[in-house]
Order: C-alpha cells, then sequence, then structure tokens
C-alpha cells in the first residue's frame, strides 16, 4: 500500500524533474537563438526570449536584421536607433556578453 507521504514525495520528484527538463529546453533556445539573424527568427522571437523586451527585439530586427545576434557589437549596438545602454545589458544577458 502506498503511503501518503511516499506520494507526496514521488509529486514532488516529479515537479523537480519538470523544472529540470525546462530549464534545460530554455537554455538550448537562448544558445539556438542567439546564433541566428533577427530575420531568422522573426515567427519564434518570442519562444526563443520569453523575456525579452519587445523594445530590444525591435532594435534587433530593424537595425540588425541580417547580422547574427551573437555577433553584434557594443558600438554597432548603441550607434542604432532607439537603443540604449539597459538594452545592450539585456541583450548581454541573452548572449552571455561580459560587456
Amino acid at each position: 500500500m502506498i503511503t501518503e507521504r511516499q506520494f507526496l514525495d514521488a509529486i514532488n520528484i516529479i515537479y523537480k524533474y519538470n523544472s529540470q527538463v525546462q530549464e534545460t529546453t530554455h537554455k538550448a533556445l537562448k544558445i539556438s537563438g542567439i546564433t541566428k539573424t533577427p530575420k531568422e527568427l522573426y515567427f519564434t522571437w518570442d519562444t526563443h526570449f520569453p523575456s525579452m523586451e519587445v523594445r530590444l527585439w525591435n532594435v534587433l530586427s530593424w537595425n540588425f536584421e541580417n547580422k547574427r545576434i551573437c555577433d553584434i557589437t557594443k558600438k554597432e549596438f548603441l550607434s542604432a536607433r532607439n537603443a540604449g545602454k539597459k538594452s545592450w545589458s539585456e541583450l548581454c544577458y541573452f548572449t552571455g556578453n561580459n560587456e
């Protein structure tokens, strides 16, 4: 016979496993996203970067349509229209760039 404690422990294990899978999937999508251009990500950008601000996405898609996201330099980014230091910091978070 299964006790309530065993049942709750099993539910806890399932929850931890689900969190682990989601984190791994999120990391894989993020890595595959930064190696693409905004043009390639046009319809799926919010899947690859669910917490990305729309302002940052607009800067990327309007100014860097055919450039891979991981190849954008700070100088290029800050010279783009509507781009600022806060958006640059957010881009660094997504790309893993330490500025």
